[in-house]
Parts: structure tokens; sequence; C-alpha cells
């Protein structure tokens, strides 16, 4: 009785306090100082399927290592993308335009000049260059560069959150219900890729899941024998056009190259979906067609394929239409999400191709433009170097050393 009293006394302040989690938790997540916070009570309830090993964990009081951990993960986030961003210089930029002797004015057009030059977009840059401009007339004398810099840092950081400010992977609440993530994006964008290392993700850490490929791009040569590699390597299972063919063969007969053509997209998640009920997968990840985001003919087959959702999981539309982005592109990457929103609807963003030329501003205006959250991004090549987005960590990083000032 003593020992239910204490826990009834102690379930509230449990639930109102903020730990710390390390960032790869596909919970309700948020940067804050470098570090990924999550409300207790979201953990537990976003963990149902482990929560009692869980509370055990909790009871145990170690949370010492839960930090160690978090701090790790962070610091390689942090350390990749830092890399990643060495070359493009625009924290060393900004103290060179807030350094100039020119006016306020003078000042504020380099600082535009800064702001498209790293892909950040008009309507962004208009932002960040208002509040500039507004803590610049109403001080006394020049403003320090370091507090322009951090006003600039923070403002990013803000646009980044504004249309999530928890941009974690939504997921289903029904035990009988499996998770649908439908990804798209054009051919080179590492659309397959970031499948499979979600997959890895969604497998291996704490979720725990079964998860099955549904093959869906049957418009390109060999796009089912390369996600069925990385199928492999994560350890999941793939339903392709084959397997629909092959379940109206006699016994013992395998299907015809013909009858397997015949299988369209729509038809292969049908199946998936219902194979995923039948056979209790937690997690259906979608493979759709690369595509431009211009081809209206694949367009309207991704809205028949997203149809095929609801009609099976009794109206239960896909959790995530994720949108693969290549950070390279800069303006362009703007533009293709802008016309895949409009046509299909995107709830979220990959952030891929994350190399030394790679400016990342891009997905600064996505956000401010389209009302996008960036969840997850891409940080190497290897099966595991997929990481929940942290919009502090990426400023941080985009403005490098020097840049990176605190508010």
């Amino acid at each position: 009785r003593l020992f239910l009293f204490l826990l009834l006394l102690l379930l509230p302040v449990c639930f109102s306090f903020i730990v710390t989690l390390p960032g790869t938790l596909d919970g309700t997540l948020h940067g804050s100082t470098g570090l990924t916070r999550l409300n207790l009570f979201d953990f537990f309830k976003e963990k149902s399927k482990e929560g009692v090993i869980q509370l055990g964990n909790i009871a145990k009081g170690d949370f010492v290592s839960v930090g160690n951990y978090i701090s790790q993960e962070n610091e390689i986030l942090s350390s990749r993308l830092s890399t990643i961003f060495s070359q493009t210089q625009m924290g060393a930029d900004l103290m060179r335009v807030f350094t100039g002797e020119g006016g306020t004015e003078e000042m504020l057009h380099g600082l535009r000049d800064v702001l498209l030059k790293a892909d950040m977009g008009t309507e962004a840059s208009d932002e960040v260059i208002e509040e500039v401009r507004a803590v610049a007339k109403a001080a006394e004398g020049k403003v320090k560069p370091e507090k322009l810099t951090a006003l600039v840092r923070s403002r990013l950081i803000s646009i980044l959150t504004s249309p999530s400010p928890f941009a974690s992977l939504a997921f289903s609440t029904s035990p009988d219900t499996p998770t649908v993530h439908l990804v798209m994006g054009s051919n080179g964008m590492g659309k397959t890729t970031t499948i499979g290392k979600l997959s890895r993700r969604l497998t291996s850490g704490p979720r725990d899941s079964k998860v099955l490929l549904a093959a869906c791009d049957t418009y390109r040569a060999g796009a089912t024998s390369q996600l069925a590699v990385w199928a492999e390597r994560a350890g999941v299972e793939v339903y392709a056009a084959e397997d629909v063919a092959r379940a109206n063969c006699a016994p013992g007969e395998g299907p015809e190259e013909e009858a397997v053509r015949k299988v369209g997209p729509s038809t292969v998640l049908f199946k998936a979906l219902e194979k995923a009920k039948r056979e209790n997968f937690d997690v259906v990840i979608v493979d759709t067609s690369g595509r431009l985001s211009n081809n209206q003919q694949l367009n309207k087959e991704l809205i028949k394929i997203k149809s095929v959702v609801p009609k099976v999981l009794s109206g239960t539309s896909a959790h995530e239409t994720l949108l693969v982005v290549d950070a390279s592109q800069g303006a362009q990457a703007v533009e293709s999400a802008r016309r895949w929103s409009a046509d299909v609807g995107v709830t979220s963003l990959a952030l891929t191709k994350l190399d030394g030329t790679a400016k990342g501003g891009a997905v600064v205006a996505i956000s401010k433009e389209l009302g996008i959250p960036v969840k997850l991004v891409g940080v190497g090549e290897g099966l595991d170097d997929l990481r929940d987005f942290d919009a502090e960590i990426f400023v941080d990083a985009i403005l490098g050393e020097g840049g990176g000032g605190k508010a």
C-alpha cells in the first residue's frame, strides 16, 4: 500500500518533468541548446509497446547513463553537420557584413546577399532582415557583430521550428492499424537509400518495429532489386509486383514476366497493406516511382496510391508523406517541394546529399514558404547515418565556427 501511495504521489511529478533523451528516438522531439528534449508523458505514450520496460528503467534512476547517451548522439550529429558545412562559410560572411564600416542600410544589403547566396529564399531572408533592421535602428550606436549573428541564428531556428516545434515522424496510435509512410522524390535524390536507413532505425532502435517495404516504383527498371538490397541490409521484408503475380500462379510455378509487368503500383500497395494487417507488421514504408515534380501523369498515379491506404485501413490515411530533398539543389528544391505539396500533399521532409557543396539554406526556405517541417537528415553513407532533424544543431553547423553565437 505504501508503494502504491508513493507511486501515485510521484506520477504527476514524473509526467511534468522534462527529461533529455537521444535524438535517435522516434518520439516527440524538440531541439534546445543543442540537446533533444522529450516530455516524459509523451515518451511513455509514444513507446507504449515497451512501457513496462521503460518504467523499470526510470525506476532505477539511471539518468546519468541516459544523459551521457544523449550528449554522445548530439555530438555526433553536430560534428557531422559542422564538417559538411565547413566550406560554405556563412558565419564568416555574416561577421564580415556586420563588422563593415558602412551604415545600417549598407549592412542590411550585404546581409541580404549572404542569405540569398545560402539559398534561404526571399521570404525567410526578408524576415531575418527586418528583425536585424529593427534592432540596429533601435540601438544607440553600432550593435556588436556577435549580437547580430546571434539574432540571425535565433530567427533561423524559429523559422525551422515554426511548422512543427516537435518534428518527429507520425505513427499509428492503434495496435490494429499499421503505420504507413509514403516516400517520394525525384530519381537521384537518395529516396531508396533513405528508405533503407529509415527501415534500419525502426527495426534496431527502441521502437523495435516489424517493417514491410512496399515496392511501388514499378516504372523504373531495377527499382525493386535496388530496394531489395537495402531491405536485406536493414533486415526487413519487401512486397513487390512479383509477389502479386505469384499469388495467381499454380502451386510450385513462378509468375511470367508479362504478368509481373501488368501489376500496377496501387495494386502492389493494396496487397502489401493486406499482408501487413494479416501478418501484424508495425510499419509499411512505401517506395514510389521517382519523378520530376512537374510530371503530371506520375503525380496522378501517386495520388491514386495515397487513396488506396484508407480503403484498406478503414479510413486511416497515410501517417506521413515524406519528400526526400537533395540539399545541394538550392532554389530548385524549393520549387519541387512547392509543386509536390500542391499536387500531392507533403507532410514532412528528409534532407539528403549533405556534402561540402551543400548550403542547406533551401530547407529554411521550404519551412518558411511552405510550412513543411524537416524531420530527418542524412549525415553520411552508412546504414545508421539517418538522424532526427535538430534545428539548433543544423543552424549552428550552417553558421560555422565563430558564427553560431547564442542569443
